[in-house]
């Protein structure tokens, strides 16, 4: 059964991948990648749904820093020379803060004024307190919460997406692959068509793995194509379970296909795969890479010999078998019919001599 859609993300093996654009604006904080991607590891749709919505949350952070950090470049553009050195002589934005905040509280303790009686304590949770709002981390954890862990202290400085599972593995971000291309292709197909190769290119990643799209080449595809002849030719057929065997990974449908002794895919199907997977290549050419390696691929249909079956032969015109009274009506008529040509024969010799 398929997993539930969950916004902002791919699923692959039956585990949520994390797919979020990144503006152009902080692309540069990200190594200059236009999309967040990172396996989720879980299958859970809630939990993938708090995740894409944790990361996009410090996405939103970055947006509004750098916008932040445009406008007070923008206005220090504007200052005069004299403005400008003074601003840099004051460490700018951040010296000015500084310098201003201690001198706001040198002004509250300077002598002859009056002292303030003490103010009670201000709670965080109190709206309009110093510590309003509170920081994203410091929300009351929800339900399975307990499941996530947070991201590195220096994400996303780092460039890349890192998911620390219980085993304390880091399983870094993901490459571009030939699946990350169909989900931009499979939009512009109609929806049979779109399913039946979204079908192939899961097929072609479980084989090969997640190789990145640049890096493909033909020897990729032919080993695929080879390996295709042990898919069973009725994706359709249900297990003991109730599972299709189109559901199946790769390796288990082979598997499955030699256990039951199935009938194969035929070579025309075979040849459809092919077909399908070049023209994925093709969409992402000269997008994501240079040159089509897949173009001149021809597929070697594998033609069975037939066996010709040795002709019967005809059984003799008057074999005892061929006796009926149509047969010997019809053989009557030719022997009459040949003695009359005969005799006609006979006298007309004898009229001559």
């Amino acid at each position: 059964m398929d997993l539930p859609k969950v916004e902002g993300t791919q699923v692959r093996g039956k585990i949520y991948h994390l797919n979020l654009r990144i503006k152009p604006e902080i692309q540069d904080l990200y190594g200059g990648k236009s999309h967040l991607r990172g396996s989720l590891r879980t299958s859970d749709p809630k939990v993938a749904i708090r995740e894409v919505r944790r990361r996009k949350a410090e996405l939103l952070v970055k947006e509004q820093e750098r916008a932040r950090q445009a406008e007070v470049e923008d206005l220090v553009a504007q200052l005069t020379p004299e403005q400008r050195a003074a601003y840099d002589a004051a460490g700018g934005l951040e010296g000015l803060l500084d310098g201003f905040g201690r001198a706001q509280a040198g002004a509250q303790v300077a002598p002859g004024t009056a002292s303030e009686p003490p103010q009670p304590p201000v709670h965080p949770e109190t709206h309009g307190g110093p510590h309003w709002p509170p920081p994203l981390e410091a929300t009351a954890p929800q339900d399975n919460d307990a499941e996530l862990e947070p991201i590195d202290d220096d994400w996303p400085l780092g460039g890349a997406l890192t998911v620390v599972d219980d085993d304390g593995y880091d399983y870094e971000e993901e490459v571009f692959s030939l699946a990350d291309l169909f989900d931009e292709y499979a939009p512009t197909l109609e929806p049979d068509a779109a399913e039946a190769m979204r079908q192939v290119v899961r097929l072609f990643s479980e084989f090969h793995g997640d190789v990145a799209f640049d890096e493909l080449t033909i020897a990729h595809l032919d080993e695929f194509a080879v390996a295709a002849h042990g898919l069973p030719a009725d994706m359709m057929a249900k297990l003991a379970d109730g599972t299709r065997v189109r559901d199946l990974p790769f390796a288990e449908m082979v598997a499955w296909t030699v256990h039951t002794e199935a009938k194969p895919i035929s070579e025309t199907t075979r040849f459809q795969y092919v077909n399908m997977l070049k023209q994925v290549m093709a969409f992402g050419v000269p997008r994501y890479r240079r040159g089509d390696p897949w173009s001149d691929y021809r597929l070697q249909i594998l033609r069975r010999e037939t066996v010709e079956e040795p002709q019967a032969k005809s059984p003799s015109r008057f074999a005892p078998s061929e006796w009926t009274l149509s047969g010997a009506v019809m053989r009557l008529l030719e022997l009459t019919i040949i003695l009359f040509i005969v005799l006609v024969l006979f006298l007309l010799w004898e009229a001559r001599t």
